[in-house]
């Protein structure tokens, strides 16, 4: 293995590359916050054959969307966990936000405090590490990518089930890039505030399940329509009707690829470009039923932070 986070480390030379290996570089950066070798400058000059990561065009394509979204079935495509009633909603914005550093985050940060002062303190609850002024329900820390164990994110989903709404804000602007924010909203019947990729509506398995950002000329209108749905029941339960409704696959073409290249399937196709031998078989690429379930188990026993 090889970091280009750890200073001085030996990057990869294609001449101890031995004959029929297979390399890959992972990342799960967008290659905006921070800045990573280009895959063409990689496979050119380092030996690496395959790429898996977020993008679009990558060897091996990885969504941020995961087994560990689903609740109790991996059929139940985000529906199982029901809402909570709208009388027992907190009628807030949940933000829960560890990177907010200007530099690195300034997309996301200039953004958050223009929405936050619009929308006004007692309207929000930022129980992450950014523009703290609320504590979590359930103990919750973000150590990064690196360190997020099932119940890192056992442990959100339980922290904004209870709000209205929860703010998923990008770190950056790219069409590719929709992580795990939107999906653990979903996930929870706590409607999503989404801004980044425009076509984030493609990459869902509902339709008229979020609020998205772009609709709006400016913060202060956002902020408007916020407040109108927390105190409209019909308004705002239009944005969960697809709670109740069964899932159709041919309607979310987007999301039905992002479910079939999730991060908890990356391993397995990754293996299908191994060529056989007498000591291993051909793996087919595929990742689903018995595998995804199999998947599920082996992260629920996932060191728990």
């Amino acid at each position: 293995g090889w970091s280009e986070r750890i200073p001085g480390e030996n990057i990869p030379n294609e001449n101890d590359k031995p004959k029929g290996q297979v390399w890959a570089t992972c990342t799960v950066e967008n290659g905006v916050t921070y800045e990573r070798t280009p895959i063409s400058t990689l496979k050119k000059e380092m030996g690496i054959d395959l790429e898996m990561s977020a993008d679009f065009n990558a060897d091996i394509p990885m969504s941020f969307y995961s087994q560990f979204y689903l609740g109790k079935s991996i059929k139940s495509n985000l529906r199982s966990i029901k809402p909570l009633a709208f009388e027992h909603k907190d009628k807030k914005v949940a933000v829960m936000q560890a990177g907010c550093a200007q530099g690195h985050f300034n997309y996301r940060t200039n953004w958050t405090e223009s929405f936050i002062k619009e929308l006004g303190n007692k309207s929000v609850d930022s129980i992450g590490q950014c523009w703290n002024n609320a504590k979590t329900r359930i103990p919750w820390t973000d150590d990064g990518l690196g360190n997020r164990p099932m119940a890192f994110h056992a442990n959100k989903m339980a922290n904004i089930r209870p709000y209205m709404f929860t703010l998923c804000h990008e770190s950056v602007d790219k069409d590719f890039w929709v992580t795990e924010k939107v999906f653990h909203a979903l996930a929870v019947g706590s409607v999503p505030v989404f801004r980044g990729s425009k076509y984030i509506k493609s990459h869902l398995p509902c339709e008229d399940c979020i609020v998205d950002t772009r609709d709006f000329k400016s913060t202060k209108e956002l902020a408007a329509h916020i407040n109108m749905l927390m105190s409209n029941k019909k308004e705002y339960e239009k944005l969960l009707a697809w709670k109740n409704r069964p899932y159709n696959a041919t309607k979310f073409p987007m999301f039905e690829a992002k479910r079939k290249q999730s991060i908890d399937t990356a391993i397995c196709r990754l293996a299908s470009h191994v060529a056989e031998n007498p000591y291993r078989r051909k793996v087919s690429g595929e990742c689903e039923g018995k595998c995804l379930e199999e998947m599920y188990k082996l992260q629920r026993l996932a060191a728990h932070g």
